[in-house]
């Protein structure tokens, strides 16, 4: 028999305040708390003022809300009563409770529990035994039968029935699933899946490149067969495609191309030479189009250099032979007086400026002008070591690799440099004047500067040190180039040909090449011509004169540097040694040194091999759109040498780039990565183009397949199936 507890105590719900305060500050208080007059709050806990309920295992107290809704007050149950769970209220035990009676006090699918105590008196805590939950029916301790949340798929792969774990943990009872969906088991239990397919179909998959069969619940699908690359997936079935997977295929005009569905990058390119003007938009698709968006990369905020900044000053007529003089090697502390040929008066108006002799290094003088400006203004003192080291240890070596050896026309060894405020306009950043600076002027004429002489902005302008450096290689290239095609007119300039300074972008395109090659910053022409590739046009390779639309001029720059780089790789090209310090010709050279000493025209603007211009032009449009896809053609198409531009490697020692300028982190001071050039969607194809342009997109074909055509006689098309998955 057990012993009856003691009385239960009843917890003071104040603070007495016995000392250090006056009666009349002392407030009433009460052993027994009310709403009312609360307890302090419980931070967080809010509740409905006045509401009443349980505490789980403990039925001789209850919790009452407290008035400002901020917390719970804990109270006693009255003698003889003990708090209804369903109620939350207090309530009279009329009979008390039956001795040996049991109860479950707590919530459902637990082990709290409670028994009346032998004389009837009380109900007493007696939780189950562990891993064994209360029964409500008859407050018997059971084994549970499943865990809170478990549910099981009751019927087969398909069936929607279901059943999950009832509150009390001693039975499952039904849930099925919605229409339409059926139960699938998991690790843990089931979940309810909606029905995609009709279990054992086939179908594609979404890229077409594999055929997928329905699992046995119609809610997954998995891959059945893969698509070899010269196969696409149509109607649930590999079939034979027109296009491998990741190959290059090429199209003229009446050759309509039959696609099925899936991925596709095109090269719309016109191999017309004789004019840029608009044309229509050659290439038509009928079919199941789907317009599909391309994955954007990331547009890199670059500095642009004005067109004007590397052009070429203009020819003038030559005067009459005459001897050349032999000056003296200028020393450390030398001063002369530069004779700045206008290029906007074709050298007729010449300004004369005092120079000081900075630096002398292996290939060059580097002089700085002092007429207005005072000494180190424009050749800052702190600057000029690493000035002279860029330019004799990377510029002028990488830039005689490419193009071959500067003459040497005034006998002193070197390239002069002239940093000067007098440039042709306030945007130029560099120039150069080679069809007057490498001829002696005739007497009575105006007397302009001798040599192979150079003219840069001082390095306190809107240019940065390497990116200055950067556009003297295109410069120092075009010193190069003119000067050994003047060399057989040297001594008798009357007998120049008129065409000396002809092909202009193919021109300015090889001195942006080798502006690329040398290490210090990128190419922008290149960048320019990239992300707009609607400037392209044959016809501006060999135009007699350049285009008076500013970023349409920079823009061509860039796509001669590109069809120049293009040709030179065809030929070999050049390789990167030495971790970065050394450029070797691989065969490159021979190509610049043929298109140098060759005629003005077309005929010395093609690879080694004599391919003619329109296969040339559609295998560099190929190239370019095969390095915009990068790891998704095949293995064959990335090792086809008619297929490559080719790479930029990271310089250690300037911190720019050697080679081409074709991806974003191969630009210094990119924020993002990626190929520069980018297709736009077909559902954005352009309604003309230029004549001898170029347009690259992106197709998306759909289950009922395409045809794509061509029209107009000069028109080629280049298409490229490829997985748009990951990469």
């Amino acid at each position: 028999m057990s012993t009856p507890p003691p009385p239960r105590s009843r917890p003071s719900s104040c603070l007495r305040v016995l000392a250090l305060a006056a009666p009349a500050m002392i407030a009433a208080c009460s052993d027994t708390p009310e709403p009312s007059n609360p307890q302090p709050p419980i931070p967080g806990d809010v509740c409905t003022p006045a509401q009443q309920r349980c505490i789980d295992g403990d039925p001789v107290h209850q919790l009452i809300c407290r008035a400002d809704g901020r917390g719970w007050v804990t109270v006693d149950c009255p003698a003889h009563s003990s708090c209804d769970t369903t109620t939350g209220t207090c309530v009279t035990d009329v009979s008390r409770c039956t001795p040996g009676a049991a109860r479950c006090s707590g919530s459902p699918g637990t082990a709290a529990r409670q028994q009346c105590s032998d004389e009837g008196s009380v109900w007493l805590n007696q939780p189950c035994e562990s891993g064994l939950v209360c029964n409500p029916a008859d407050g018997t301790c059971q084994p549970p039968v499943c865990d809170p949340g478990q549910s099981r798929c009751d019927g087969g792969p398909a069936d929607p029935a279901r059943s999950v774990c009832a509150d009390s943990r001693l039975a499952y009872v039904s849930m099925p699933c919605a229409e339409g969906a059926s139960c699938v088991p998991t690790a843990t239990g089931s979940k309810c899946v909606n029905r995609i397919c009709t279990p054992g179909k086939t179908q594609c998959s979404p890229d077409h490149l594999s055929v997928l069969v329905c699992d046995d619940s119609g809610t997954s699908q998995t891959q059945a067969q893969p698509c070899d690359a010269t196969q696409v997936c149509m109607a649930g079935a590999c079939v034979s495609s027109s296009a491998p997977l990741g190959g290059v295929i090429t199209c003229e005009p009446g050759q309509d191309l039959e696609l099925g569905p899936g991925r596709y990058a095109l090269a719309v390119v016109d191999t017309s030479t004789g004019n840029d003007l608009d044309i229509a938009f050659p290439a038509s698709v009928t079919g199941d189009v789907v317009d599909a968006s391309v994955s954007a990369h990331p547009v890199t905020a670059l500095r642009r250099v004005s067109c004007t900044s590397l052009r070429l000053a203009r020819q003038r007529p030559l005067g009459a032979s005459i001897a050349q003089p032999v000056p003296m090697w200028p020393r450390s502390d030398e001063t002369r007086e530069f004779h700045v040929p206008d290029p906007d008066t074709n050298g007729a108006v010449v300004f004369v400026r005092t120079a000081k002799l900075r630096a002398v290094g292996q290939f060059v003088n580097l002089w700085e002008d002092q007429t207005v400006s005072p000494p180190g203004a424009l050749l800052p003192d702190a600057l000029l070591d690493d000035v002279l080291a860029r330019i004799d240890d990377a510029v002028l070596p990488r830039v005689i690799v490419l193009s071959g050896q500067p003459t040497d026309v005034d006998g002193n060894g070197r390239v002069d440099i002239l940093f000067t405020d007098l440039l042709p306009t306030s945007s130029a950043a560099a120039f150069v004047f080679p069809t007057r600076t490498l001829f002696p002027s005739p007497p009575g004429d105006t007397q302009v500067d001798f040599g192979e002489v150079a003219y840069a902005q001082g390095l306190n302008g809107n240019l940065g040190e390497a990116e200055l450096m950067a556009i003297l290689a295109h410069e120092v290239q075009h010193l190069i180039y003119f000067g050994r095609r003047l060399s057989p007119y040297l001594a008798d300039p009357q007998s120049v040909p008129a065409d000396i300074a002809g092909d202009v972008y193919a021109v300015e395109g090889l001195a942006t090449m080798a502006m690329a090659w040398s290490g210090q910053l990128h190419a922008p022409p290149m960048v320019a011509a990239l992300e707009d590739p609607g400037e392209f046009s044959l016809w501006r390779l060999v135009s007699p004169s350049y285009l008076q639309e500013p970023s349409a001029s920079f823009a061509s720059y860039g796509f001669g540097a590109l069809v120049q780089q293009y040709l030179a790789q065809q030929s070999g090209g050049f390789a990167v040694q030495g971790g970065g310090s050394l450029v070797t010709d691989q065969g490159g050279a021979g190509f610049v040194d043929s298109f140098t000493m060759g005629p003005s025209g077309w005929s010395r603007i093609g690879p080694a091999d004599g391919r003619p211009i329109a296969a040339w032009y559609t295998d560099f449009a190929a190239a370019l759109l095969v390095d915009s896809l990068g790891d998704k053609v095949s293995s064959a198409t990335a090792s086809n040498p008619r297929y490559r531009i080719g790479a930029a490697v990271p310089d250690p020692v300037w911190g720019g780039f050697i080679g081409p300028t074709l991806r974003y982190e191969w630009t210094v001071g990119a924020t993002g990565s990626g190929p520069i050039l980018r297709r736009r969607p077909w559902s954005q194809h352009p309604a003309s183009m230029k004549a001898g342009g170029a347009s690259f997109l992106d197709l998306a074909v759909g289950e009922a397949g395409a045809t794509l055509s061509l029209s107009g006689a000069s028109a080629r098309l280049v298409v490229v199936r490829y997985d748009p998955g990951p990469g």
